[in-house]
């Protein structure tokens, strides 16, 4: 299948069976059951996945309302990379990204967003003093 066609068609699916408990995620997409172990930790970053395990990396300081969407995003981009061997920069990111707006259907997107935005600049601030 194309590329383009796809990252369409995968954008276009949504995450089921989502689970956050005791520092693992697990949830359903494409068909597949995926499962990560959760690690919260300082970093750059809001959320990253490891290329190595089965794990996805959270930032420590995030609200626990924004925990789950970031745990979805990097699920679904780490499943995408490595299954399809998509860009996670661009392929994969823009897909996670997608999946993880309609699993927070329900929500304001853009007070998500704001949040942790808020969260980094904070956080910033108390780096540089």
């Amino acid at each position: 299948m194309e590329r383009k066609k796809l990252v369409e068609k995968l954008s276009k699916l949504s995450v089921s069976s989502v689970i956050f408990k005791n520092n693992w995620i697990s949830l359903v997409f494409d068909g597949r059951h995926l499962k990560n172990k959760v690690v919260k930790r300082h970093t750059s970053l809001v959320g990253n996945w490891s290329r190595n395990h089965n794990i996805v990396f959270c930032e420590a300081d995030l609200k626990k309302e924004d925990v789950v969407p970031i745990l979805v995003h990097e699920t679904v981009e780490k499943y995408v990379a490595e299954r399809y061997g998509l860009n996670v920069d661009k392929e994969s990111h823009k897909i996670a990204e997608t999946v993880e707006k309609k699993f927070i259907a329900s929500r304001s997107w853009r007070s998500h967003q704001l949040r942790i935005a808020e969260n980094h600049r904070r956080k910033d601030y108390h780096r540089k003093k």
